[in-house]
């Protein structure tokens, strides 16, 4: 039977590391996140530096964290799981961290509280509304690499 409460514990828990990685790379640089800005933003700071996308790269070796836990799962319930169970459990683990991205650091931390060090420097003359829904199209985008991670993992796992 599927463990559905070890998906969400360990969803938690990889959303609260990987959240508070991004909100410390936000917090130091925020040019780190320069894709994720509005076009007019972006039009008047200069592009990332290498070291910065090196950086930011780095960000994504996050996935190998669920992909960790999986191993985990697999591993603590020493039964095999199917393909489906695999991908279910990676989509559901990153879903969760999806969700956190968006309304914790997106809306509620970018959008609504909007720290001054947010503001990358040169841009703070623009006047931008606030990108709810932008965050919303990028959280869309987001869940379509998920399925894409997920299956991959799955496949890992399968093999």
């Amino acid at each position: 039977m599927f463990d559905t409460t070890r998906m969400v514990r360990d969803g938690i828990v990889f959303a609260f590391v990987a959240a508070s990685y991004l909100l410390v790379l936000l917090r130091c640089n925020p040019r780190m996140f320069l894709r994720h800005y509005p076009k007019e933003v972006q039009a008047v700071v200069p592009p990332r530096s290498g070291k910065e996308r090196r950086i930011a790269g780095i960000s994504g070796l996050l996935i190998g964290l669920p992909l960790a836990s999986a191993l985990f799962w697999r591993t603590a319930t020493s039964r095999g799981h199917s393909f489906g169970e695999h991908f279910i459990y990676a989509f559901g683990v990153l879903c969760i961290f999806n969700l956190v991205d968006l309304i914790v650091l997106d809306w509620l931390i970018v959008c609504w509280i909007e720290p001054r060090w947010v503001i990358l420097p040169g841009t703070e003359h623009l006047v931008i509304p606030k990108q709810y829904r932008h965050h919303f199209n990028g959280f869309l985008i987001g869940t379509a690499g998920i399925v894409v991670v997920s299956v991959a993992i799955a496949a890992i796992l399968a093999w």
